[in-house]
């Protein structure tokens, strides 16, 4: 007897959508997917945390696909413990984290690599957002980064925000995407790296058609994600840029908002 939620694939953020850092996941999210995956359902996760951040995550739900992470640039399989795909910042990247920090001097910059996370301005706004949403960074020079790097995450106070959207929209850079994924954090990926495409790229790798994703996200980082998978849905506080993308609006994050979505999966459908 088929199951009911065989070649039916669910992708999920984390951040303000399955939890809300450092709290625990909502103990209904995690039997909701229990039951998701029981029944043929696969699981997966699209963040913009990296391997190590993610996998505190993964070891506590029952995610059986490859998953989308540093928010598009990377798609990671938890079980064979290795990247398919990664896509690399150019070296200009460099230059464009002196830029933006000269003309917002107390902003901080983050740069990830597969691994670990490299703080290389000043770590006011980095130490008290990153560090509660248990994502540990060292402190390092940016002359001194050697290697290939997934993306950059700026941190900020809520108000500095806009100022720094305009900032970047006026200076036309052509190889990065830069990305508000938080209200203290814009990120910057490498160009047309965002978790909508890396989702096609997910779809391919599991074998299964856009139509039948459901997805579920809460902010601009988002946004791209929802607009590709056949059913997406979003958190009760979302921004109603992103609601307005999205055929489902559950409950708040940490009232179990995942498992909001799977029970409208159980009772409903992709429908």
């Amino acid at each position: 007897m088929a199951m009911k939620f065989s070649g039916i694939l669910l992708v999920s953020d984390i951040d303000g959508t399955l939890v809300e850092a450092p709290a625990s996941i909502p103990p209904r999210n995690i039997a909701a997917a229990q039951r998701f995956t029981e029944q043929g359902g696969r699981f997966a996760i699209a963040t913009g945390r990296s391997v190590l951040s993610t996998k505190q995550f993964v070891d506590q739900l029952p995610v059986n696909a490859p998953c989308i992470l540093f928010n598009g640039s990377g798609i990671y399989d938890y079980a064979a413990q290795k990247m398919l795909t990664a896509n690399y910042l150019p070296e200009s990247f460099r230059q464009h984290i002196i830029d933006f920090c000269a003309a917002f001097p107390t902003m901080g910059a983050v740069v990830l690599d597969e691994r670990d996370l490299f703080s290389v301005a000043p770590m006011t706004y980095t130490d008290r957002y990153l560090s509660k949403e248990l994502m540990p960074f060292v402190d390092y020079d940016l002359d001194c980064l050697r290697g290939d790097y997934l993306k950059v995450i700026f941190t900020m106070d809520p108000g500095m925000q806009p100022d720094a959207m305009t900032f970047l929209e006026e200076q036309g850079w052509q190889d990065v995407h830069c990305v508000r994924s938080s209200p203290y954090f814009i990120e910057m990926l490498p160009l047309h790296c965002n978790k909508g495409n890396g989702l096609r790229r997910l779809s391919e790798t599991v074998g299964l058609p856009l139509d039948q994703i459901a997805a579920i996200g809460d902010y601009d980082n988002d946004l791209e994600m929802l607009q590709t998978a056949g059913y997406p849905a979003t958190v009760s506080d979302a921004p109603d840029r992103v609601k307005q993308v999205c055929k489902l609006v559950v409950g708040h994050c940490m009232d179990g908002a995942v498992a909001d979505l799977i029970e409208h999966l159980e009772a409903y459908g992709l429908t």
